[in-house]
Formats: structure tokens, sequence, C-alpha cells
């Protein structure tokens, strides 16, 4: 039996009327469940809510749990603003794909249901620890659930990237870029790249080549306790790169930088949908034994 929750935060995009209407709708569900609902600000002035505000940053230290409404991008950037919280957080998707918002709207009331009484069921998700090293100095530090990109940026030509591991000089790609995925996010670009479908409470890191020139450069799988960096080398073209987290926060890799990629001390737990299992999820979402219609 989990823990009874007293207090959910809610966030969301506040320009998306569906998820405004979602947020009255679970306000009013909180209150006949005898649950305190905290709304970030612009969300709630958005959807006339007056009372039970308050900023994003703040709602992981006052809520006992909280709910991203929208697609997995919602769901990203909640999971960064909680990652230094144990506060849980269940996604309601009410965007598209939604492997991470896995709760869909038609299940919101018997999710409530389970969630007051105390019925539901935590997974603990890892999270990368990313940051740029110039001469060794850092001049950048971020974290991701899904993945880190790094790749030519606005320039499409192909570019010259050093992968070591541990120390270890493993080889140089030649490709569109680079992936380093969580298990999470082995489901996300990875995925579209060619990379393997890893489930998501293994202690992995996926490292997939995007479209490289060699076809003998395929995708690695590796413990989660290794330190994985990319560079250029020396007599590289193109020198400048561009690092992106979970598609959402970019930075600008100079020359003489360097990419280090580690397992955060950070994590997300994540509430579990008890109406979808991960498989079932994989057979919805990617319609695996989905035989063609013909005409």
């Amino acid at each position: 039996m989990a823990k009874k929750v007293k207090k959910i935060g809610i966030v969301g995009m506040s320009k998306n009327k569906d998820v405004r209407n979602m947020t009255v709708k679970l306000c009013s569900i909180f209150k006949k469940a005898g649950i305190r609902h905290i709304v970030e600000t612009e969300l709630g002035k958005a959807s006339g809510i007056s009372s039970g505000l308050a900023e994003a940053k703040k709602i992981p230290s006052l809520a006992d749990m909280v709910f991203s409404l929208g697609g997995d991008g919602t769901f990203l950037s909640a999971a960064r603003l909680l990652s230094r919280s144990n506060t849980p957080m269940l996604g309601i998707n009410l965007g598209g794909l939604g492997f991470l918002a896995e709760c869909k709207v038609d299940e919101v009331g018997k999710m409530m249901k389970k969630i007051a009484s105390g019925d539901y069921d935590i997974e603990r998700r890892s999270m990368f620890a990313v940051r740029v090293e110039k001469n060794g100095s850092k001049v950048f530090s971020g974290e991701a659930l899904n993945e880190i990109v790094v790749n030519g940026g606005k320039a499409t030509k192909i570019i010259d990237l050093e992968l070591h591991i541990d120390g270890s000089h493993i080889t140089t790609f030649k490709a569109d870029g680079m992936i380093c995925s969580t298990p999470t996010g082995s489901t996300g670009y990875s995925l579209s790249a060619g990379g393997p479908v890893v489930h998501p409470t293994l202690p992995l890191t996926v490292i997939t080549p995007i479209c490289p020139h060699t076809l003998a450069n395929r995708p690695l799988v590796v413990s989660n306790k290794t330190e994985i960096r990319f560079r250029c080398p020396p007599n590289a073209r193109a020198r400048e790169l561009n690092a992106t987290l979970d598609g959402q926060i970019d930075f600008l890799v100079g020359p003489a930088m360097e990419v280090v990629v580690t397992k955060s001390k950070s994590s997300i737990n994540l509430v579990k949908s008890p109406f979808m299992d991960y498989f079932t999820i994989l057979k919805t979402k990617l319609m695996w034994a989905t035989r063609h219609k013909e005409k």
C-alpha cells in the first residue's frame, strides 16, 4: 500500500484548452476526495482558478504527488522539475503518442480512486547527469530523463565524433550525430535511429549513432555506471556541435569541449497506471501484432 496523498500538484501548458479543462475537472475531483490542489500559477489563472496556486519550482516541495497534463514533452519538463525531490508523478496523456504520460483521459476517475485509497505503485526511473567541459572545467550541466543528443546543430553536414567510455577511446563515428539514451528514452529518438527497445527499469545506457557513414557502426548497450564522453577529434572539419537534452535544452559545444554523460544521482518516481503494463503499452503505441488490412 502506497502513501495516501493529501495534496496533488498540477502542471501543464496554460495555452492548451484541453489542459485547462482537465485542470478544472481534476480540482473538482480532488475536492470530492478530500484532496487539496496545488496548481501551477499561470495554468491556474488561465483555468479560472484563484486559490491553491504556486510557482512551478515550489510545487515539488508542497505536493505529495504531481500530475503532468499533456504529452510526453510536458512530462519531460515536469520530470526535470521533480528530479531533486521524491515526489511521485503521474502523466495524464492529452497529447499524441504518450509513452511517458500513460494514463488516458477516460482512466482518470478510476485512477483517482486508487490514489485516494493509496492503492497505487511507483516505479523509479533513472536520469542522466550531463555536463560540458572545456580544458577540464565545467561550462554547462543539466539532467535528462530521455536522452542527450550531440549533432551538428543547424548544419546538415556529417560530423566526426570520438566516443570514450570510462577513459577508453572506443571509436570515432562519422555520422549525423549521436544519441545517448536512458532505458526510458529508448522508445524515443533512439528507437527512430535504429536503437533497441530497453525495459525502463534496467540499469543500462544505449548509445545510438544517427545515420552513420559506416554500417558497422551499430548501437551499443552499456552499463549505466559508465562514464561516456563525446568530443571532436583534433583534425575534425566541423568543430562546433550542439548538445540537446530531452529535445528541450540546447547548448553549443565549441572547440576543445567535451560532452560527459553519467547516471544522475536524481531519479523520477513514476506513478504506474494499473490498467496497462509496459508491454501492453509497447504493443499499443508501436502497433505490434496489428495486421495490415488490404482495401
